[in-house]
């Protein structure tokens, strides 16, 4: 799958038409994943990469199926 990273351009209008031709989407903040949803976007298949993350971002991350994230420490994880 193809996974867009919305920070190299958060466009409303690029976001439908990647939308509409299939790709996902790769989030660094709880404000781009927001921008994705309000797009059209699902959090299924999302891949949110911040290596800084808050605690409300993971939490909402586990609760949409197919999300993905990275982990730079076990720390991350516990």
């Amino acid at each position: 799958d193809l996974h867009f990273a919305i920070k190299a351009f958060p466009s409303p209008m690029v976001l439908m038409l990647l939308k509409h031709l299939g790709c996902s989407f790769d989030s660094a903040s709880m404000r781009e994943r927001l921008e994705a949803l309000y797009s059209g976007h699902e959090f299924k298949n999302e891949v949110n990469s911040n290596p800084r993350r808050d605690k409300w971002t993971l939490q909402s991350i586990t609760k949409h199926p197919g999300a993905m994230t990275t982990v730079d420490s076990i720390e991350e994880i516990d």
